[in-house]
């Protein structure tokens, strides 16, 4: 009985490391076969959800705020970051439209679907 539970204990513990270890290494690729598509016309979703920043327009701010984040693959957006800043108020505002969008179509490699990193500019004008 213990050498059967020992076994179970070891296979299992192999499984687990054997899991986690493909967790750890899921690759996010830059470029893909298909890349993953908006659905629906971004530019209608970034002027009816973006909102410019009070603080912002007080102080005259306006630029190009540049944000990357991962299209998972669910189409889910993930893990915004600002990659070039602007002010923090412009930052805050593309970082939050971004990770408030809807599901994408998802990226495609070799058939399969795949997280892709993507990067879209958000420019602010007054």
């Amino acid at each position: 009985m213990k050498q059967h539970l020992l076994i179970f204990a070891t296979v299992f513990l192999c499984l687990t490391i054997s899991a986690s270890a493909q967790v750890k290494s899921k690759q996010i690729f830059t470029y893909v076969e298909q890349m993953p598509e908006f659905t629906g016309n971004m530019n209608d979703y970034l002027v009816s959800n973006l909102k410019y920043p009070k603080e912002a327009k007080a102080a005259k701010k306006e630029g190009r705020v540049v944000v990357r984040f991962v299209v998972d693959e669910m189409g889910k957006v993930q893990d915004a970051q600002v990659v070039r800043s602007v002010d923090a108020h412009l930052d805050a505002e593309a970082k939050r439209v971004i990770t408030a969008m809807p599901n994408w179509k998802p990226a495609k490699q070799a058939g399969k679907t795949v997280p892709v990193y993507f990067t879209l500019p958000i420019e602010f004008r007054l």
